[in-house]
């Protein structure tokens, strides 16, 4: 049997069969079971399926709404709970949230293991979880833009090209503690989804003497940036914008999850000298 008749095999209990294998932007329908939106890999026993699972009619019992992706492996079986390499499901779900709870027996599901709304890529090989085969090579599958959960979910299948930019700022005028390791926390909430590609934070703070302080960068996951490190003695207030291109410390929070809660650290480490933190402001490429 020709590779192409065996993998339209997979589909035969399918009224209608969307190849999901050339780049663009797809339509998955709620409750349209005898459409299967498959993507074929290089190996004729693998492959994946894409589902609208939205929390409606017979779905409206379940946690959260969302695309669903299932890894398929014909050479797989459902007693395989590991999620290895040699030992998985013959169509597993791809947790949106990188777990493996099903496979574990933590959780009998929940609300993060659907893709729902998101800007920019949601899977690909080098996402958590990925996209890629279970021999560890890159099937190929990249899935951006998913719309909001609902009877219709549009998706692209393919590399987003286009660069998209989140903006937070925040006007303070807040006292930095003088001599503190405990500082002064302040934060900018940023509520898209996607991975920073590129960060650009303008600080505004007066201060008699900026040697003083220590002001950091922390991200969302907890990874965090210096971005002054009582430098400039003698000098009175910093007013400085950091760009990732040329700043080594933004740069290493390159890749991480843009979505929640971007913190700014400020500690005056020195007596005497005292300081506010006027404003600032933050601006993510994803």
């Amino acid at each position: 049997m020709e590779p192409s008749a065996m993998r339209a095999a997979t589909c035969s209990w399918c009224d209608r069969t969307v190849r999901l294998n050339q780049p663009g932007q797809y339509q998955a329908d709620h409750g349209d079971y005898g459409t299967a939106m498959i993507f074929e890999t290089g190996k004729i026993n693998e492959y994946f399926l894409v589902e609208n699972r939205s929390g409606i009619d017979l779905d409206a019992s379940i946690p959260a709404g969302g695309l669903a992706v299932y890894h398929c492996d014909t050479l797989g079986s459902n007693e395989w709970q590991g999620g290895s390499a040699s030992q998985h499901y013959q169509c597993g779900l791809l947790q949106a949230d990188g777990s493996l709870d099903l496979e574990t027996n933590r959780s009998m599901g929940d609300e993060k293991d659907l893709f729902g709304r998101m800007e920019g890529i949601a899977l690909s090989h080098d996402t958590r979880p990925a996209s890629v085969l279970w021999d560890g090579s890159d099937s190929g599958l990249v899935i951006s833009n998913i719309t909001e959960p609902g009877r219709v979910i549009t998706f692209v299948i393919g590399q987003d090209k286009t660069d998209h930019v989140a903006k937070g700022s925040t006007l303070s005028r807040e006292t930095i503690p003088d001599n503190s390791p405990e500082g002064l926390v302040n934060a900018i909430f940023l509520d898209r989804e996607g991975k920073v590609k590129r960060l650009v934070v303008f600080v505004d703070i007066s201060h008699n003497n900026i040697s003083n302080l220590r002001v950091e960068l922390i991200s969302p996951g907890g990874k965090r940036a210096v971005l002054h490190n009582r430098t400039g003695i003698g000098k009175k207030n910093l007013l400085k914008s950091y760009d990732s291109k040329s700043k080594a410390s933004l740069a290493a929070l390159l890749g991480q999850s843009m979505k929640g809660k971007w913190i700014l650290k400020i500690k005056d480490l020195a007596t005497i000298d005292t300081g506010k933190l006027n404003n600032w402001s933050l601006e993510a490429t994803y």
